[in-house]
């Protein structure tokens, strides 16, 4: 239902029980035989009771309801307004002016009291709001009047000082309250606000009783009025919170300035174009700058040039993803031009004047070159396993080859020396010894390369060595070929095998000819270095020491990129099927690591290569003196007892002890060896035997002939000779440990040093 359908309701009902009411009282009035003018003080009576809960307008329908009832009941004839008497009319006259004033007055009484009632009701409810607003803004208000000494706080003023609501405010309360240390600033601030009228505000202090500090901004105004005495009018906010806050932040950032000027990492924050708001001393301490020369360059400036389109693009993620990390590796430049690997982690952070990105920067230069090492060396370690594969490979092919070789060489030794010189079976027996000789060396070769073919090792003068080799190749050169060599070694001297020595010189200068195709400059240099600092070479590192250096240089068409990565890979070879083994610089790469150095390789397409070897010296040796070659000594038909597995080779051998006059007694058994020698160990004066054989290996046979005599010789053959083999002859006392394959002058130079 509506308001106004309500109101109308409200009325019709008021008038209804006045006009009830109005009849009651006449009947009752007529009943009790009161006068006219007793009826008409219960009517205004009644109607001013109704005019305090209706309207004016009710009032008055009520009075004239009263005036008919008053007619109807006391005037005659019924129903009739004549009055009688003047003295009805006059009071009939005077009720209804009376009851019109009454009901006029009691009306605007009402509405009076009902206007006052609201006015006080708004009052209260502004009083609470104003409270509530203060209560929730922590902003009191207060009045001094200075001449009457009247201070007035409101509810939270109090709360505020902390003081009871009910205790008087004066002006020593609040001193009470401010901070010791603030007093005399306090009362400063006081006097000089009462000699210049007008707004002023300051913070405060104030300390609690139990200890806590609080935080106060005061806004007051000061007024004057007309006789001279001041009045202050303000209000106190309690900024505790803000201040905590502001501290806190104050902290934050004091915090974020000393991680941000102090951390040991590149810090950098980057505009949306691109440029360095700010870098931290050590990101522009890492890059060789100072702080003021990064601040507004492109952020791209210090990237290497091949890394900025990248680094651009991520950049520019980070803008289009703002709170999302995106993180990276590239290279940047320092400003002396040194090269940093770097890790760099960005973010973009919204800001009102647009996003920046915000960049943690680390050096991992050193991880990277890590990595890299260790590529490097575990590429090393490949090629290392792969080469002693090769090489054990080839070892087992050259020690079975050699088996067949000494048969070929020994007999071929002897079929030289039966056939008379001139002849045409002198000669195809010198070309078959020739030829045999070439298989000896390319076995040689494979035993260097497999590295079971090491002798003992020995101070060599280096220089002495390379000036043989260098005579050697000076006679085969082509006349459109010019050596030039410089060698000033002196007397330096590495550890090793002088016939290896010999072959790193002969295979790299053979090399260098066959790239020049036998026309151009040989350059051969041998001479000392000092390396200050551990360095890189192209196949090897060099750590601090003195050097021996040997340079080989040609003027040839260089090595092409995919050769160089496997030039010293065995039986790789960039000739034609049947012109080369490969061996040549896997040999020298075997032979210079054993030796303890590294190798060097420049090379210019079209312009020639420089192999650089580089030895470490191991103190001085003077030039060998020259061997005088004598006669080989001969056997006085000593017995000797041949032991291997090869019955060809028992039987050459037998050839070869008997030409030189001993007596020969073969056996292709170790254990039948073993065993006629049990039977009569005085027999023999000497044994000679072979290491690797599949009953009873020569080192073992020898242990058990010492068990039966200590006193007699023994030699072991065998196509390997590196120093494991060298230890186990040590360990049974063999005296000697021969090379195959065997020629009759190394067997006769052996007993002649063991028998005379």
């Amino acid at each position: 239902m509506s308001n106004r359908a309500t109101r109308v309701w409200r009325l019709a009902a008021q008038y209804f029980l006045g006009s009830v009411g109005l009849a009651l009282a006449t009947v009752g009035s007529y009943g009790l035989g009161l006068d006219l003018a007793t009826t008409s003080c219960v009517y205004l009576i009644l109607i001013a009771l109704l005019s305090l809960t209706g309207s004016f307008v009710g009032s008055v329908f009520l009075a004239i309801i009263a005036v008919a009832c008053l007619a109807h009941f006391f005037a005659s004839p019924i129903f009739s307004f004549r009055m009688d008497s003047s003295q009805q009319i006059v009071l009939t006259i005077t009720f209804l002016l009376t009851s019109l004033i009454v009901t006029r007055l009691v009306g605007r009484a009402r509405k009076q009291t009902a206007a006052a009632l609201q006015a006080k009701e708004k009052l209260r409810q502004s009083e609470t709001y104003l409270a509530e607003a203060q209560r929730i803004s922590q902003t009191g208000s207060f009045g001094w009047d200075v001449s009457s000494g009247e201070l007035l706080w409101s509810e939270e003023t109090f709360r505020i000082y902390e003081y009871d609501p009910t205790t008087k405010p004066t002006w020593e309360l609040v001193l009470q309250r401010v901070h010791p240390q603030e007093v005399a600033l306090a009362k400063q601030t006081l006097e000089r606000a009462s000699q210049e009228v007008g707004d002023f505000d300051f913070v405060r202090r104030l300390l609690m009783p139990d200890g806590r500090v609080k935080h106060i901004h005061v806004l007051a105004r000061v007024l004057r009025d007309s006789s001279g005495g001041l009045e202050y009018r303000g209000a106190v906010m309690d900024i505790t919170a803000s201040k905590r806050a502001e501290e806190a932040l104050r902290k934050s950032e004091e915090q974020w300035r000393d991680v941000f000027e102090n951390n040991p990492t590149m810090y950098f924050m980057v505009d949306v174009a691109g440029k360095i708001m700010a870098v931290n001393p050590f990101g522009a301490e890492q890059l060789g700058y100072r702080v003021d020369e990064l601040a507004g360059q492109p952020v791209l400036s210090v990237f290497h040039e091949s890394e900025r389109a990248a680094v651009q693009r991520d950049v520019a993620i980070c803008l289009d993803e703002v709170g999302r990390a995106k993180s990276w590796e590239a290279r940047k430049v320092r400003k002396d031009g040194k090269v940093l690997w770097v890790r760099e982690t960005a973010k973009a952070v919204p800001r009102a004047d647009g996003p920046i990105v915000l960049i943690v920067c680390e050096d991992i230069s050193e991880r990277k070159q890590a990595d890299a090492d260790k590529e490097r060396l575990e590429a090393e370690l490949r090629q290392s396993q792969k080469m002693e594969a090769m090489g054990a490979l080839a070892g087992g092919i050259a020690h079975d080859f050699n088996n067949i070789l000494g048969a070929i060489l020994g007999y071929g030794e002897l079929a030289e020396k039966a056939a008379p010189e001139g002849s045409v079976v002198r000669r195809y027996v010198d070309n078959m010894m020739h030829a045999g000789g070439r298989g000896k060396s390319l076995v040689e070769r494979i035993l260097a390369f497999s590295r079971s073919g090491l002798s003992d090792r020995s101070p060599i003068n280096v220089q002495a060595v390379i000036e043989e080799a260098l005579e050697l190749l000076a006679g085969s050169l082509a006349p459109s070929v010019r050596l030039e060599k410089r060698l000033e070694a002196g007397n330096a001297a590495v550890i090793g095998d002088a016939t290896q020595l010999h072959q790193v010189a002969m295979n790299l200068c053979t090399n260098a000819l066959q790239a020049m195709e036998n026309f151009g400059v040989l350059e051969v240099a041998l001479d000392r270095a000092n390396v200050a600092q551990r360095c890189r070479l192209t196949h090897g590192d060099l750590a601090p020491g003195v050097y021996v250096r040997l340079l080989v240089s040609d003027t040839g068409s260089g090595i092409p990129p995919h050769v160089l990565d496997r030039m010293f890979d065995p039986f790789f070879t960039t000739k034609a099927a049947g012109e080369g083994t490969g061996l040549g610089l896997s040999l020298v790469h075997g032979i210079v690591s054993d030796l303890g150095g590294s190798i060097d390789v420049r090379t210019t397409l079209g312009s020639g290569t420089t192999f650089t070897i580089w030895l470490p010296i191991r103190g001085e040796a003077t030039v060998p003196a020259v061997e005088i070659v004598t006669e080989v000594p001969r056997g006085h038909g000593q017995s000797v007892m041949i032991v291997d597995d090869e019955r060809s080779l028992v039987a050459l051998a037998e050839e070869m002890l008997t030409e030189l006059g001993y007596e020969p007694i073969g056996f292709s058994s170790s254990r039948a060896a073993l065993a006629a020698f049990r039977a009569a160990p005085q027999r023999f004066h000497i044994v000679l035997t072979d290491e690797s054989m599949p009953e009873l290996i020569g080192t073992d046979l020898a242990r058990e002939i010492r068990l039966l005599r200590p006193d007699i010789p023994i030699v072991l053959t065998s196509g390997y000779s590196g120093a494991p083999l060298h230890e186990r002859a040590h360990a049974v006392a063999i005296q000697e440990v021969l090379r195959k394959p065997l020629l009759s002058k190394d067997i006769a130079e052996c007993f002649g040093r063991i028998l005379r």
